[in-house]
Formats: structure tokens, C-alpha cells, sequence
């Protein structure tokens, strides 16, 4: 089962709303982050009605060749821009993904994995980020509750967590 739930920072604390969210356990790599904070209301005809977010889908990899086109096909229904952050893939990776097209390529030598993603994370165009790993899928249901969210993002949250399922 795969189950959203709002992530809080500290005792009750809430994030500003220009964090940058990575944390490095694997129980938690889905991590969104927003970069505006506010409702994403607009006004229109005099009512103020929701704007939709967009989002950035980071997908780190090395040596993934054989995941990373059936991981940018899972998200791209979802993302509004999609961004492989490869630290020295050798096996062919990114000929794989600039063949898929519709993606943008960053490069950088891997450190460890939060100094990677955080450094990754800025780089995206747009205030939501969903980090992918290149061997997960993100399944039509957990899409399904990103939508939402993004069409009525709660002024109240700057981070979601969500778990997954091994098949």
C-alpha cells in the first residue's frame, strides 16, 4: 500500500519555505520540497481560485542503463520538467535518456548520497521536487496523490513523505 503523509521538521517546527529538503535514509528518498511558499491561489473573474504547482521530477543515477527508461516513463505523465543528475555513468546511461528526450542532464562526481541530492535539488525549475531513484516507478496511484496535492497544495506543508512498495 502506498501511503502519502506530510512531513514536519522538528517539534512542530515547519520548514521555511525556501528549505531544501534531502534526507539521505532510504525510507524517505520520495522528499518534495517547495520553493514558494503561499497557497498558489490566483485571482480570477474576482475569485480566488487554486493554481496547480509544478513539478520537477530529480532522478540521481550511476550505471543505470538498464532502469533509467522505464523510470522516466513512469514519471512522465506527472513531471513538468524531468532532471537526470548523473554522477559518471560509464555503461551507456546517458545516451539512454538523451534518446528518451525530454529530459535535462546534470553531471557531478558523487560523494555521498545527500551532498548529491542537495546539490541537485537547486538545480530544478520549478518549486516542487519529487526525487525517483532510477531503479523505482512511481505507479499510476501514487501520481494519482501527487496531482492532488499539486492542484491544491496545503499552504501548511513544505515537505511529503511516502513509502513504497518492492515488488
Amino acid at each position: 500500500m502506498l501511503l502519502t503523509v506530510a512531513f514536519r521538521w522538528g517539534r512542530g517546527k515547519r520548514l521555511p519555505a525556501t528549505t531544501k529538503l534531502c534526507l539521505p535514509t532510504r525510507s524517505i528518498q520520495h522528499t518534495l520540497r517547495t520553493q514558494a511558499g503561499g497557497t498558489g491561489l490566483q485571482s480570477g473573474r474576482g475569485v480566488s481560485v487554486p493554481k496547480a504547482q509544478k513539478l520537477t521530477v530529480l532522478i540521481p543515477c550511476k550505471d543505470e542503463r538498464k532502469n533509467i527508461g522505464a523510470c522516466i516513463e513512469s514519471v512522465r505523465p506527472l513531471a513538468d520538467e524531468i532532471v537526470v543528475a548523473d554522477s559518471g555513468s560509464t555503461d551507456g546511461t546517458l545516451e539512454v535518456v538523451r534518446q528518451l528526450g525530454g529530459c535535462r542532464i546534470i553531471q557531478r562526481e558523487y560523494v555521498y548520497s545527500a551532498d548529491f541530492k542537495n546539490w541537485a535539488i537547486p538545480q530544478a525549475s520549478h518549486p516542487w521536487v519529487l526525487i525517483v531513484d532510477a531503479d523505482e516507478r512511481v505507479t499510476d496511484k501514487l501520481a494519482c496523490s501527487i496531482r492532488r496535492v499539486l492542484e491544491n497544495p496545503a499552504a501548511r506543508y513544505d515537505a511529503y513523505w511516502t513509502s513504497f512498495e518492492c515488488f
